[in-house]
């Protein structure tokens, strides 16, 4: 019959190695996900940008040459 320590520490081993062995799998789901995501990534055509819209808008009103502060 195995002492009391002896039970304590071969449960706190099998919690390590679960432990360890969850760390693993995530580190390799982890590293599968990169990996998909690159080759998705490289695989894909260039996506076209949206052509970006000038600052200012001709809406007809007239532009001003100077900006006026109330300073009233």
């Amino acid at each position: 019959m195995t002492s009391l320590g002896q039970r304590e520490r071969e449960y706190c081993v099998a919690i390590a190695v679960a432990k360890a062995g969850g760390a693993e799998r995530r580190r390799r789901a982890q590293v599968a996900k990169r990996r998909r995501k690159a080759d998705q990534q490289q695989h894909q055509p260039a996506q076209l940008q949206k052509p970006i819209v000038a600052a200012v808008v001709d809406n007809g009103l007239p532009k001003p040459t100077q900006i006026v502060f109330d300073e009233d």
